[in-house]
């Protein structure tokens, strides 16, 4: 299965809000790194790559609670992983 390294929890929590929600959480030192998996093995990778690029274009439409919604989505996983949560 094909997957996507990122280590930037506002990128991450945009890609969650379009719609790719096949990822796994890692520990890389004392950072958070998010794996994210395509699902169809004929889904070209830099589908992620394109995703990221429109961001830092600013050329992106994406409602605003779902971009919240996915960064506390996000932030709560990344306490959890860290034992930083008060529900871990």
């Amino acid at each position: 299965m094909q997957s996507y390294k990122v280590r930037d929890t506002q990128i991450a929590s945009y890609l969650i809000a379009l719609g790719f929600e096949n990822y796994s959480l890692e520990k890389e030192g004392n950072r958070a790194c998010f794996i994210f998996k395509l699902l169809d093995e004929n889904s070209p990778l830099n589908v992620f790559e394109t995703r990221i690029n429109d961001y830092y274009a600013n050329n992106v439409k994406i409602e605003p609670k779902k971009l919240f919604n996915a960064y506390r989505e996000v932030k709560s996983r990344i306490a959890v992983l860290f034992n930083k949560s008060k529900y871990a």
